[in-house]
This record gives structure tokens, C-alpha cells and sequence, in this order.
């Protein structure tokens, strides 16, 4: 495929479904080998990081190489582009404070002792990914909101002057 021709958005949705049926099969397979094997409670200790590690790549896998695919195509100025901006900016930050307040409700568990430290900072670490991808991505979105603002009323004081 030419570095100018485009790639149909039906291949985009099927190469990215089929990286996480490639990374996520061998995951769950992974949890209920480790999980049936040995008793509760008694998990090795390389499952308590390896698996959250595997979990963040089977989400950032997928995700940087439809980045890397959709990085060619150029943004669409239209009312449903805009649209789906704000509600993709909407749900990140709903996203981000709901993230926010568990890994306070985690805090404030793990001080309170009901949480063992170690276990805390796995789950906190993953939900500091969480928190920063999606407000990465709010902000982003806001910002070519903005960019599509900025562009109308320039096109209106343009049309303003022109008459």
C-alpha cells in the first residue's frame, strides 16, 4: 500500500479488534491457568505486576497502532466531528474524575490499613495510567475544539470584511 493511498476504515476497526483478540485471549488463559492452579491467596509474585503489565498493553498496543493508522488521514471540519469531540472531551474528563476519586478511595484504605500497601500500588499505578490517558485525550479534544472555533471566526470576520 502507497503512502498515499488510504486504508478503508472497515480494515482500521479489523486490525485493531483482532490485536486485542491476539493480546487478550492469552491474558485470560494466563488468569484461569494461575487462578485454578493455585490456591486463594497464594498467587506467585510475578502475577501480581506481570498481569496489570499485560492488562496496560492489551489497552496501548491497539491504541498506538490505530494512532499510527489514523495519523495520515487529515480531521474532518463538519458538525458530527464536532460533535463527537465534545462528547469523546465529555466522557474523558466523567473518565478522569471517576478514576480520581477511586484512587482516592484507595488512599484513604490503604491509611486506614484494610488495603495492604503492595496490592495499593499496583492498582494506583493503573489507575495513574488511566487518569493521565484520558485527561491527555480530553485535552486534546478540547483543543481541536477550540482549533474548529478559532477557524469559524476567522472565516466570519473574513466574510464580514469581503462584503
Amino acid at each position: 500500500m502507497g503512502k498515499n493511498q488510504r486504508m478503508s476504515p472497515k480494515y482500521k476497526r479489523a486490525i485493531f479488534f483482532s490485536l486485542i483478540l491476539v493480546l487478550g485471549l492469552p491474558y485470560f488463559g494466563v488468569i484461569l491457568y494461575v487462578s485454578l492452579k493455585y490456591p486463594q491467596n497464594a498467587w506467585p509474585d510475578w502475577t501480581r505486576l506481570g498481569l496489570p503489565l499485560w492488562f496496560f498493553s492489551i489497552i496501548l498496543i491497539p491504541g498506538i497502532v490505530s494512532w499510527i493508522l489514523s495519523r495520515s488521514e487529515k480531521p474532518v471540519d463538519s458538525e458530527k466531528s464536532r460533535a463527537a469531540l465534545k462528547k469523546t472531551a465529555t466522557y474523558s474528563m466523567r473518565l478522569v474524575i471517576l478514576w480520581s476519586l477511586l484512587f482516592l478511595y484507595g488512599l484513604l484504605q490503604v491509611v486506614r490499613g484494610k488495603i495492604p500497601f503492595k496490592t495499593a500500588l499496583i492498582s494506583g499505578l493503573g489507575l495513574s495510567v488511566f487518569i493521565v490517558l484520558f485527561a491527555m485525550a480530553a485535552m486534546q479534544a478540547r483543543q481541536t475544539l477550540r482549533s474548529f472555533m478559532e477557524a469559524d471566526r476567522q472565516r466570519d470576520s473574513s466574510s464580514v470584511i469581503n462584503r
